[in-house]
Parts: structure tokens; sequence; C-alpha cells
């Protein structure tokens, strides 16, 4: 059992590396004349600013995973999913109030109205009005958030389910609701009464494919419409009428209207996302993709302004043009948030210069598979994943972490037209540093999945290294094991096939391989085995490696005289280290 200390001792800290797990949209909201953007982290969520996109706030920890955010002023609302589907009202940070949700279906969407009202469309067809708690007052001891009961309940009619919410400018009380069937409907929560009802092909949408996101335009009674076939319509809501038509693809490409449709491609590809900007030569609409693009069209000269390929490994969830310039927010299922940047010369939807990178917070896009700690203080924590990067996170400041450099990637990326993945490396199977030598030379060595080389890193420079570390001989194995010495002089690398060899870190060159002469073949440390670990000690006079034996089903140790490479000791093991 556990006792109420040891529970308290080990409960969760913080989370490192985590921007928005992309299970829900991030919103952005405006607080004293600055723009923050709320996103999902598991079953809490975390505010950073939008100027410097810094962590400001961790929120509660909900219980459950959020379905969909909102928020206004001060505060942030969260729906969770699971068997309470409850809808949170938190204030800085604390839950003021729980109000009932969906059920285990979970709410779809949240949208705020006005200072005191939260409006939820739930995947149980029910639209549901809640009245917001009022702030707490300064200095007031903290109270258990109170339960609360919808104020209004509204039924969407039997098979719709309800996939976004909008409020159209000028429209009071009204809401619009999109649908899984690809139909919208237009309710007055004030008298709880649906005014219309819009059929998927009046929208434009005739394959009747699901709208994800509804944004109005900044012309009056004009919404955009994202569907997931991969199309983008403009609807007059007032007329019923259609008023354009766009293509969101894969291929990047633009074709002339002509009366039809505005293509950004020959293959279509869902639209996750919409936000309209304003420019210097009129209004643009940009739509992001399940396939991590974002495309901007020109409404002025009803064209394809430009393609910003892979600007997100997975599907844009969110999308907001800023007021404090030409800037465009995304977050992405990536685990990432980025800001870009529209300049004026930037008018070629050729090479996809829509808009380029200002700034960006990140985390790992995979789940990582490799962690070590940097430094003997503990403020930095090495990770590797399956999403081929290597980072470096600040266990104290989330601002301070970083992504190390693995050369001119992205522009590689655009120009090959690949994605940047491609031209990584492979995944990172095991690693090792040392902060000795970080002023002077590499100081982190790392194995690759598949890889027959180890590979260096500056985390000086936050760079790949100069030096690979390929091992000699014909015959190549791929690497299983890298350490370094307690100097930071020497690398040691261990193979699958049995060999464990010695190099400088400074010039990489190699130094000599540790042989077993009673094995009888050249160069092997171990006979048939796969070298799982190799280290020296700190005086280096010692190294020890380890390596699984016949068949996998033992192994052994074996002693080294580092500086002579000589046998000292054997140790079998019964079974695999």
């Amino acid at each position: 059992t556990t006792t109420p200390s040891a529970a308290a001792m080990w409960s969760p800290f913080r989370a490192a590396g985590v921007v928005s797990d992309g299970a829900a949209p991030a919103v952005c909201y405006t607080l004293g004349g600055e723009t923050f953007v709320a996103c999902p982290a598991g079953d809490t969520f975390q505010v950073l600013d939008a100027a410097r996109l810094r962590l400001k706030m961790v929120g509660p920890r909900l219980g459950a995973p959020s379905s969909c955010l909102a928020a206004r002023s001060e505060w942030v609302f969260a729906a969770t999913g699971g068997s309470g589907g409850e809808i949170v009202s938190c204030h800085r940070g604390e839950i003021v109030a729980r109000h009932r949700g969906h059920g285990a279906g979970g709410a779809a969407a949240l949208l705020c109205l006005g200072p005191n009202l939260l409006l939820s469309a739930g995947r149980d067809g029910f639209l549901r009005l809640h009245s917001t708690p009022d702030k707490p007052a300064p200095g007031v001891r903290r109270r258990a958030a109170r339960a609360e009961e919808p104020q209004a309940e509204m039924h969407l009619g039997a098979g719709f389910v309800p996939t976004c919410l909008a409020h159209p400018p000028t429209y009071l009380n009204k809401v619009l609701v999109g649908g899984a069937d690809g139909s919208m409907q237009l309710w007055n929560v004030a008298t709880q009464r649906q005014l219309y009802a819009y059929s998927a092909e009046a929208l434009g949408n005739p394959t009747g494919a699901a709208i994800r996101a509804i944004e109005p335009a900044p012309a009056l009674d004009v919404v955009a419409l994202a569907f997931a076939d991969g199309g983008v319509a403009l609807h007059d809501v007032r007329a019923d009428r259609a008023v354009a038509r766009f293509e969101h693809s894969a291929a990047g490409r633009s074709s002339a209207m002509g009366g039809a449709a505005v293509s950004a491609g020959a293959s279509a590809a869902g639209v996750a996302s919409l936000a309209f900007r304003v420019a210097r030569g009129g209004a643009q609409l940009c739509a992001g993709g399940a396939d991590g693009r974002i495309t901007v069209w020109d409404l002025e000269r009803k064209q394809l302004a430009g393609v910003v390929r892979s600007a997100h490994e997975g599907a844009i969830t969110t999308m907001a043009a800023l007021r404090s310039g030409p800037l465009l927010l995304t977050c992405g299922g990536d685990n990432a948030l980025r800001e870009w940047a529209f300049e004026a010369d930037m008018e070629s939807a050729e090479d996809g210069g829509a808009a380029r990178l200002l700034r960006h917070r990140s985390g790992h896009a995979a789940p990582p598979t490799v962690l070590a700690y940097y430094g003997d203080e503990g403020r930095t924590l090495l990770s590797a994943g399956d999403d081929r990067t290597l980072r470096a996170f600040s266990t104290f400041q989330d601002h301070q972490s970083r992504e190390l450099s693995q050369g001119r990637t992205a522009s590689r990326a655009r120009r090959l037209q690949v994605s940047e993945a491609e031209l990584k490396l492979p995944p990172v199977t095991c690693m090792a540093a040392n902060m000795m030598r970080e002023p002077d030379w590499a100081n982190v060595v790392t194995a690759h999945r598949g890889a027959t080389s180890a590979y260096t890193w500056r985390t000086a420079t936050l760079a790949v290294g100069e030096h690979v570390l390929t091992p000699p001989g014909k015959r190549l194995y791929p690497i299983t094991a890298v350490s370094l010495s307690a100097c930071g002089n020497y690398a040691l690398v261990g193979t699958e096939g049995g060999r464990v060899d010695r190099f400088n870190m400074q010039s990489g060159i190699h130094r000599g391989e540790y042989e077993d002469r009673r094995l009888g073949s050249a160069h092997l440390a171990h006979s048939g085995g796969v070298v799982v670990g190799a280290h020296s000690c700190c005086a280096n006079r010692l190294m020890v490696s380890a390596a699984v034996v016949a068949d996998g089903n033992k192994g052994e140790v074996k002693v080294w005289a580092f500086r002579s490479r000589r046998l000292r000791a054997l140790v079998p093991l019964p079974a695999a280290p």
C-alpha cells in the first residue's frame, strides 16, 4: 500500500517537452491587449503568450484528457471525456465550477457567448447553454468546485451530430452549428429555437463530408466552411447562397478559377482549421490541412496565393491570425506551436513562399524512446524519439528547450519536395553525453536504428558534430552501444557483430578495437554476440563490455585494460543482459 506522504512525494511535478497533445484544438484569446493561446496537454492545459510563445501558466489536473477548449479573459473552459463528460470552468489555473456535460460521448465544441455564457455542443445531439461562475473575490479562501446544471438545453434533431460552433458577428444570440453529415443549422440560443437549416448541397458539399471548422469572414453574413474531403466553401448565411469554392490538396499547385473551384492541386486532403487575414492587397483565407500544409487563397484576385509545405508533421488543428502584425499562429497534432510571418514580396505560389517561420515552440512529434540527464545539476534532459529528433529539454524553463540541428534539412526538403523527416537521421537507439569537453568539441554520441556509424553532437552549438564514427572493416554491422569516457576524449562504440571500438572525439580518428584473441576471429570482442554496453572507469584504466550470446539466451561480461585493450577477465552470465 502507498501512504499519503509517499503518494505526495511521487506526484507529478511538470511535463517536459509538451506543447500541445493535438487531442483538441488550441484556442486564442486576448487579455489586457495581449494575445494568449491555451493548448491541451493530456489531462490539463497550458497557456502561452503569442508574442514570444513562452509558457505563462499550467492548468489544474482535470482527471481526463480534454476534447475541446474555450477561453475568454481570465477564464479557460475545458470539456473532458470519459464516463463523466463534464465541463470545467478554470479561473487562472483554479477549478471554480464543474458543469454537467454530454456524457461519455463528450462535447465536440465549446463557444463563449458574452461575458457570462458558455455554449457546448455534444456528440449526443444536444446544445447546452451554461452560466459561467463569477470571478472569485481576491483574498477569499479557495473552496471546492461547485456543480452547475445547464441553463438551457436544445435538441438538434434526430441523426444530427455536431462537430463545430461559430458565432457570426452582429448575429445577436445566434450560433451556427456544423454537422458530421455536411449540413449546418442556425440557432437562437435565447429563444432556444432553430431558425434555419442549410443542406449539404446548398453549402457546396455534394459528398456530405463532415464540417470540421466554421470561420466568420471579414465581410458580414459570410462564413468559411472546412470539409473533411478537402473542400473549403464561402457561404452567405443570410441569403443561403454559395460565394466561392476552394480545394485544398497535397500537390500545392494553383489553377485558374474559371467559375469553378480554385484548386491547390489534384489530390484532395482534409481541412482541419481556417483563418482569415487582411493583407495589403485584400483579404486572404488560410486553410490548415490534415496533411500538415497551409494553403493561402487571395480572395480579391480569386487565386491561390501560396502553399507552405510541411508546416506541421500532423494535422493543423488550430489557425489564428494575430492582430499584432501579419502573423499567423498554427498548432498541430505534432506537438508544435508555430508562428508564421507574411512578407510583402512573397507572392509566388509555385515555390511555396506564402510565409516564413518566425518562431516556434515544439516537442517530440512521436513518443520519446531514449532519455538521459545532461550535467550534474539535472537542469537539462536529453531526449530522442521516433520522430528522428534529438532534443534538449530544460527542467526549469520551458522556453530554453531546443532541438539539436541536423543541418539544413528544412530547406533541402523544400527543394526536393519531400518531407523533412525523410532527410533526418534514423531514430536514436542509445546515446551518451559528457559535459567535460562541451566548449571544446563534440560531447554527445548517438547510435541510430540500423545505422552502421555513430554520430557526434555539440551541445554548445546545439547541432550535429563534424565527425561520424564508423568502425573499420569490409563488413559493417549496426551500432548497438555507445559511451563516452569520463574525460570526454574517447568514445566507445559497440556493434551487432560483436566489435567494440575506441574513437577520439576531438579528431574522430579510430584509436583501436578491443579484441579477444582466443576467439580466432579478427577484431572481435564477443564472438557471435550483440554488444549491449561498453563503459570505462573514471580513471580510464578499465573498460567493461557486455554482450548477448548463444542465440540470445545467455550473456557475458568482459573486463579490459582501457589503454592496451587487452582482456583482463571474463564473467559468463546465465541470462541475457
